[in-house]
């Protein structure tokens, strides 16, 4: 996982795909997780599930890329083509 800053072309182009690849495998984490999520419906409690959960999330590296995608609208945009492309997203 590079969160390094970029400061060639090639760098840049590195770079980019790192994060598309932590943001493809993060959905399919996720999709993986939710289905998980319904299926242990009434098995756990509410409480026990919703820690469940929030820890997939808050566990993942995708977590703190927010901040470096906030601030790097080329990131932003090609994290977001690659979302949209994993049917997973929420746009």
């Amino acid at each position: 996982m590079r969160f390094c800053h970029a400061t060639t072309r090639a760098d840049t182009e590195i770079v980019l795909v790192d994060v598309d690849e932590i943001v493809s495998a993060e959905l399919r984490r996720f999709g993986a997780a939710a289905e998980n999520f319904l299926a242990r419906a009434g098995t756990y409690t509410v409480g026990d599930n919703l820690i469940w959960f929030a820890s997939v999330v808050l566990d993942s590296p995708a977590a703190p890329l927010a901040h470096e995608l906030d601030a790097d609208d080329q990131r932003l945009e090609s994290a977001t083509r690659v979302a949209e492309g994993t049917g997973l997203s929420p746009t």
